[in-house]
Parts: C-alpha cells; sequence; structure tokens
C-alpha cells in the first residue's frame, strides 16, 4: 500500500516494492536525463532492482495530482550501526520549484530513520553552489578517465 505525507501543499508517496514496475515507466526518462547530465557509477537496471528488493525506495511528488518530481534513496548502515541516508537520484519537473520542499522531505526522512548523515553524489557543477545553501558540505572530488 502506497503510504502519503504532505509539506507546503506537495504529495510525497511512498511506492513500495510491490508497486514499483507500475511506477517505475514514469520516472525512467528522469533517470536517463540524470545519467546524461552526470557521472554516475549506476545504470537504470541498477535502479530497478534496488528498488524492487527493497533495497532502496523511491518517492514520487505530486502537486494537484500532477507528476512533479521523485526522489530514491536508500539507507546504509556501516559497521558501527550508525545509518546514513544515500540520494541515488532525485528530479523535479523544471516548470516547478519545490526544491525546498525536497530538501525537507530528505531531513525529515532522515530524522524518522535516526541518519547520522545524508549523502549524495553528482558531478554537475551547479551542486556546488546550492548544496552548501541546504547545509550540505562538498566530502570529495573524483577525477576520472575512461580508457
Amino acid at each position: 500500500m502506497v503510504q502519503r505525507s504532505t509539506i507546503n501543499g506537495v504529495s510525497i508517496e511512498e511506492i513500495p516494492p510491490s508497486e514499483i514496475k507500475y511506477s517505475f515507466t514514469r520516472i525512467e526518462p528522469y533517470l536517463k536525463r540524470i545519467r546524461e547530465k552526470n557521472y554516475s557509477d549506476w545504470i537504470i537496471p541498477d535502479v530497478y532492482l534496488s528498488l524492487r528488493e527493497g533495497r532502496s525506495t523511491l518517492y514520487m511528488f505530486y502537486k494537484d495530482d500532477e507528476y512533479v518530481g521523485f526522489v530514491i534513496s536508500q539507507f546504509i548502515t556501516d559497521l558501527s550501526g550508525e545509518g546514513t541516508l544515500f540520494i541515488w537520484a532525485s528530479y523535479q519537473k523544471p516548470e516547478y520549484n519545490y526544491r525546498e520542499v525536497g530538501f525537507d522531505f530528505i531531513d525529515k526522512l532522515a530524522e524518522n530513520k535516526n541518519a547520522v548523515a545524508i549523502e549524495f553524489e553528482s558531478s554537475r557543477a551547479g551542486w556546488r553552489k546550492l548544496a552548501p545553501k541546504f547545509g550540505y558540505n562538498l566530502v570529495t572530488c573524483t577525477f576520472r578517465k575512461e580508457v
């Protein structure tokens, strides 16, 4: 069963693994866009499998029943038992401005899961300016050469 919450008029649905196959077709084109604009060590089938197996969670965002974006997260526990909320991918349709809603949602999700940190990776330059405005610090920078 889909679980719902609302932040500033935006409805957020947590999609259970049993219903991923119905929702995935809606987010797949945006995952392709993310992959095209950003270096990621995942491929789209990795995301689907992780969601179907329940290792990751898909949250879909709606405004007045219109789909406006998504967040895919995974809760990762280290050897000490402390957990980090990792954001695999997120997307918001450009015509909407719900960035603050998305960050508020992620903060609340981390709090509900008792996470000690939230992490995401991006090679996009814009995040170097935007992420600090929401309390994120750049931890690593990786250079890569395909051969």
